[in-house]
């Protein structure tokens, strides 16, 4: 991917790979990333809406959920509150999810 990270989540979804989000000399990243092997392509998403490191995904449906993770480096103490979004594979935008039951540091991407 073209952005070098840490601590990061992936998932594969219809044969794509995305990297999602993760940390890079004490930045912690939004990033959305996506390479499909079969076009030797790689491909910049919509940034997550809270960017956060130590993160974890589950894809549902084709729906890649990202849930939990941190944006805080040791010492910082402001709380994680994101709304859960998705990320229309057509679109490239983020928009809300409406009401979805996932916790409030939880976001989701299509």
């Amino acid at each position: 991917m073209p952005t070098a990270r840490l601590v990061l989540a992936s998932t594969v979804v219809n044969g794509v790979i995305y990297a999602i989000g993760g940390e890079h000399s004490s930045a912690v990243l939004g990033t959305v990333e996506a390479y499909d092997p079969v076009s030797d392509t790689r491909t910049t998403k919509a940034s997550m809406p809270t960017a956060r490191f130590a993160l974890s995904t589950s894809v549902v449906n084709g729906i890649i959920y990202a849930v939990g993770g941190t944006p805080l480096f040791w010492g910082r103490t402001k709380p994680l509150r994101p709304r859960p979004r998705a990320l229309p594979k057509s679109s490239n935008q983020s928009i809300p999810m409406g009401q979805v039951c996932l916790p409030p540091n939880a976001a989701a991407y299509r």
